[in-house]
């Protein structure tokens, strides 16, 4: 098993935004009944970096207090 497994997600992120920055630029369309949720790619881009950044640092937080017990 991965001992750092936090590092997959915080190198995710540059990778994520970088994608975003070098062009890919196609919108997201989500349809609900008669609504349509439109997001950009930069908005998707940001909020699953910071899910990613998030998630990362509580398995980081975790990993940090267990080493201490």
């Amino acid at each position: 098993m991965i001992e750092k497994a936090y590092y997959i997600f915080w190198l995710a992120i540059p990778i994520i935004l970088l994608i975003v920055v070098l062009g890919y630029d196609d919108p997201l369309y989500i349809n609900i009944h008669d609504t349509y949720i439109v997001f950009h790619a930069t908005q998707l881009a940001i909020l699953v970096s910071l899910l990613f950044g998030g998630i990362g640092l509580v398995y980081w937080g975790i990993k940090k207090s267990r080493k201490r017990l």
